[in-house]
């Protein structure tokens, strides 16, 4: 069983990045909290993470996965191990995406993305399935490049203005 759900959030009154972040952050984990209670019955969840900065709560039935971008959260939560990633879409489409790929993403991973022209769009798709792998498997940045997409099967959709990927076990 796997339910994903968004919300839109705002930042009025944020005046600095951090204060958006806050704003985010709560935001994830109140909707994680509307879920872990719609689909598991969980009231009150306790949070933990793990050393990698992973969020948990150790109860053996339920597993999710936040992200937030800009002016939205997403949560997935299910009965298996998962990752959740979202990036907003803002349109931008320039060399400073190739450069990124090229340093990051496998041979075939800058294939797809040189064939969609170094879109802004097609490097998120990469990228979100990375970090939502990251996520899936409890690693860290560090490990963004040894993540080849395309030997893994994340699930990837655009949701409006946004690319989202859930990997799952």
């Amino acid at each position: 069983m796997l339910k994903i759900e968004s919300r839109d959030i705002s930042y009025e009154g944020c005046k600095t990045p951090s204060e958006k972040r806050k704003i985010e952050h709560f935001s994830a984990y109140e909707l994680c909290k509307d879920m872990l209670f719609s689909y598991f019955g969980i009231e009150n969840p306790v949070f933990e993470k793990t050393p990698n900065g992973k969020p948990f709560i150790d109860n053996g039935i339920a597993f999710f996965s936040i992200s937030h971008t800009k002016n939205r959260v997403y949560c997935a939560v299910s009965d298996k191990n998962i990752g959740i990633d979202a990036e907003f879409l803002s349109g931008r489409c320039d060399e400073k995406i190739q450069k990124f790929a090229n340093r990051f993403f496998a041979e075939k991973e800058i294939e797809f993305i040189e064939k969609e022209g170094f879109s802004e769009k097609a490097f998120f798709e990469i990228w979100t399935k990375k970090e939502a792998y990251i996520k899936l498997k409890d690693l860290t940045l560090a490990d963004i490049k040894k993540i080849d997409t395309a030997k893994l099967h994340i699930r990837t959709y655009t949701d409006g203005k946004y690319t989202v990927s859930i990997a799952e076990e």
